[in-house]
């Protein structure tokens, strides 16, 4: 700030005998320190107290950006009238600006709320939450109060998951492997394969979408796991089901939950047990809880209780450790995969 200061002082003199000096140009640095060089500038040489100067942003050659003090020409300073009121309303407009920047997926979001047009996801329990902490507030206590913030900003949310899950039609409910196999089936109908049950394809063409101009690449490259393409293959998997009737109403809002006789209802105060495709009674009771899922032989219902052990949903007695002799219950998908979550 000393060279600053200096050049100033001398700008200063020079300017009010009609000879600018150069401008002074400083080291090339980040937008951080950009942001204090011209925060320090100002405070130490006040806009009102020096109309004549101008500070601005130079592109550098490494990269970042150079800031440059000069003196205002009389001809710019005359079609460029400068007051401090006008000074103040720039500063609360280029700050309102920095804001508007700053919101970023905020902009998107509150568009997504505004339009209440239905939102897929994969597996999406921890999507909905991580939304919920960066841009309704942070994750209530209560499970109740999250679904119900969750319902009020997006009242249909459908988990291909789930629905892929519940359908019991496909070996791999993985997002990749789902949308691979959705693809398949359109591609067989539009074919005319007498194995297929359809008697008009849902998808004429054989294919679940159609790309932009420019995007063919994404077709034929193995882009999962890029943030718009797996969006791309959950709303074509989901086009697929809906097509086959394998997206009933009763599993609309209804979210995943990985290791557990239950999955989320978000428009229900109560969570559903989802097992075998059937939407059940979620009385807590150990015996409902069998009877939906299927056990192999029979438990008593005062003495046992549901517990993920083993990669599995089984019921064990309550008085016995997980050693104990365990009896498995059947879930709709729920064991599989080695005791991973799934994709």
């Amino acid at each position: 700030m000393e060279r600053v200061a200096a050049w100033v002082a001398r700008a200063r003199t020079q300017h009010a005998s009609g000879a600018p000096p150069q401008p002074l140009t400083l080291p090339e640095c980040n937008s951080f320190l950009r942001k204090c060089l011209y925060a320090a500038i100002e405070h130490a040489h006040p806009p009102a107290a020096h109309k004549w100067l101008v500070t601005e942003s130079l592109e550098g050659e490494g990269g970042n950006k150079a800031v440059r003090l000069r003196v205002r020409p009389a001809e710019e300073a005359a079609a460029e009238p400068f007051s401090p009121a006008m000074h103040a309303e720039a500063q609360v407009a280029e700050k309102l600006s920095k804001l508007r920047e700053s919101e970023g997926f905020l902009r998107v979001w509150r568009a997504l709320v505004a339009a209440k047009v239905p939102v897929l996801v994969h597996n999406g329990l921890f999507d909905l939450l991580f939304l919920h902490d960066a841009l309704i507030g942070p994750l209530p206590a209560p499970c109740t109060q999250f679904k119900a913030a969750v319902h009020a900003a997006l009242p249909e949310v459908w988990d291909t998951k789930l629905l892929a899950d519940q359908s019991g039609a496909y070996s791999d409910t993985a997002l990749k492997p789902l949308y691979e196999a959705c693809s398949a089936e359109a591609a067989a109908d539009a074919a005319g394969d007498p194995n297929r049950p359809h008697q008009s394809p849902p998808f004429p063409s054989g294919r679940l979408f159609a790309l932009a101009d420019g995007f063919a690449g994404w077709g034929a490259a193995d882009r999962s796991h890029h943030a718009a393409f797996d969006a791309l293959m959950t709303g074509a998997a989901f086009a697929m089901l809906r097509a086959k009737g394998l997206a009933p109403t009763r599993l609309k809002n209804v979210v995943r939950l990985a290791r557990s006789v239950h999955d989320l209802a978000l428009d229900a105060e109560v969570d559903p047990v989802l097992a075998c495709g059937q939407r059940n009674s979620s009385g807590a009771a150990p015996v409902a809880l069998h009877a939906a899922l299927g056990v192999s032989a029979p438990v008593d219902s005062a003495e046992a209780a549901v517990r993920w052990l083993r990669a599995r949903m089984q019921a064990v007695p309550e008085i016995c450790d997980a050693s104990a002799v365990q009896i498995t219950l059947v879930g709709g998908g729920r064991g599989g995969g080695g005791g991973a979550p799934g994709g």
